[in-house]
């Protein structure tokens, strides 16, 4: 590894796409627990 730097963008990047992948989908499963009305309980 002659350039740790590259490394180290590669590893955020896919960090910071993971991140932007996870949290939509956190924010829809709060916004559908919150709209339906909880019939399992």
């Amino acid at each position: 590894m002659k350039s740790p730097s590259k490394f180290w963008l590669l590893s955020i990047g896919i960090l910071l796409s993971l991140l932007v992948t996870s949290l939509p989908l956190a924010v829809k499963a709060d916004e559908n627990s919150a709209v339906t009305p909880p019939n399992q309980t």
